[in-house]
């Protein structure tokens, strides 16, 4: 062991504030200008970054005892102490357990009509020549799909009521707020702090009125809140009801903000390359204008699409792990207190992984496989996101759905910048497009 750990920047608020708005060129710059690894001091203590695959298969390795929750993710005010993402130790083990079940691939499979007719609903409402831009357009389509996955509403009017909630509890929170704790007070009506208290007050109002409801039926449904009311550990406990609430909150605020900028990513990248947007269209040819959303879910080159897209965009640009007990990573000795960072943006900007890293390339994955060290865009380990295969197969279904029956352009061209919307990296100006009518049919415009 060196005993020491590598130097890297100091400044401990002018780094966290340009994490909060440059999330992946802290971790680019701190290597460029002291190596891999490095150290950054921040509000949330010093990090120890490294993108080497050595270094990842370390801390996703470590046992899960050893370290809390991500550091980056000061927002117990907002998902509530039962978050998962704010859990450590065996209650984190125990509640993991109970939850990953109701993101099983069988259940979310049962709602793939409901994302594909969604979607087909929403694209019959645009006009040729309308110009969409795809976070909001993505986080609305998102929206309709989580009413339904994770509260099973069928009724309109519940479905709109329970919509309404989500948009303006998920949209509330900035990353400002999110990350300086000054604005989470309520200055004179200055600060947002008031507004964000009623959307989260309303929201926790008809999350409680279902979870009573569901207790009151006495059985479980297809949906996730029902799976999260009635899963049992080992000894027969299950979750209390705010912590399924605390749970709801975490996969909303997550869910919707990841699926939301995959969709707008991927849709950037598949119309800035012609040559990939050509390679996607032959592929869904033989599928029709109205495919089969689970031939859909199968298609080599659009999963391959998808993959580059998140090697480049990764949701989060980093899986943070702050030690409870000393750890030793290559070669340097982290004390109790450190927070290990596995920089997501570094391991995917690797060359010696992925050859010419700056080009966007889908047959990268169609001609080998990476290992959960090499490739981690939604983290790793005990605590990779409960979520993200969900996120994956929305985005192959209504991806494969749009393109299938419509044509679009893009507007925005190269290069969309990433910034930080809430705990979550997407695209800056939301990656806009224009409607160019069904696919089939030329529209003079």
């Amino acid at each position: 062991m060196t005993g020491g750990l590598p130097n890297g920047p100091r400044g401990a608020l002018p780094q966290t504030i340009r994490f909060a708005r440059d999330p992946y060129g802290l971790f680019l710059d701190g290597k460029r200008r002291y190596g891999d690894p490095f150290t950054v001091p921040t509000l949330f203590g010093r990090w120890f970054v490294t993108g080497q695959p050595e270094g990842i298969r370390t801390i996703f390795g470590a046992d899960p005892a050893g370290f809390g929750p991500s550091a980056a993710v000061p927002m117990q005010w907002y998902l509530g102490p039962g978050s998962i993402a704010l859990l450590s130790g065996r209650r984190h083990l125990r509640e993991r357990q109970l939850i990953m079940p109701a993101f099983h691939g069988t259940r979310m499979r049962a709602h793939t009509a409901t994302i594909q007719r969604n979607t087909a609903q929403r694209a019959a409402q645009l006009r040729p020549g309308e110009r969409i831009t795809m976070v909001p357009f993505a986080k609305e389509l998102s929206r309709r799909n989580v009413v339904r996955v994770l509260f099973g509403a069928q009724d309109q009017r519940r479905a709109a009521l329970l919509a309404d909630a989500v948009r303006d509890v998920v949209g509330a929170v900035t990353p400002l707020v999110a990350f300086v704790p000054l604005l989470r007070r309520d200055l004179f009506g200055l600060t947002p702090w008031r507004r964000i208290q009623r959307h989260l007050a309303a929201f926790d109002a008809l999350v409680h009125a279902e979870i009573r409801a569901r207790r009151s039926a006495g059985g479980p449904g297809d949906d996730v809140v029902s799976a999260l009311l009635f899963a049992r550990d080992d000894d027969g406990v299950g979750l209390s009801d705010r912590d399924v609430r605390d749970e709801l909150v975490t996969f909303l605020s997550a869910g919707q903000e990841a699926a939301s900028h995959l969709l707008a990513w991927t849709m950037y990248w598949i119309h800035a390359d012609p040559d990939v947007h050509a390679r996607v269209l032959a592929e869904l040819e033989p599928l029709g204008r109205e495919p089969d959303p689970e031939a859909l879910v199968r298609l080599p080159f659009l999963s391959a699409v998808i993959d580059e897209t998140l090697r480049i965009h990764p949701i989060g640009p980093s899986v943070e792990r702050k030690l409870a007990q000393p750890l030793d990573v290559l070669g340097h000795h982290l004390p109790a207190g450190t927070v290990a960072v596995a920089a997501t943006v570094l391991a995917h900007a690797d060359p010696r992984t992925y050859p010419r890293p700056e080009l966007f390339r889908p047959e990268r994955f169609l001609e080998r496989r990476f290992s959960a060290a090499e490739y981690l865009p939604f983290g790793g380990g005990v605590r990779r996101c409960p979520g993200s295969d969900f996120a994956v197969h929305e985005t192959k279904i209504t991806m494969g759905t749009l393109l299938a029956g419509h044509r679009f352009d893009l507007v925005d061209r190269p290069p969309v910048r990433p910034r930080r919307y809430t705990v979550t990296v997407g695209p800056a100006g939301g990656v806009r497009v224009v409607y160019r009518g069904p696919r089939g049919k030329r529209v003079a415009l």
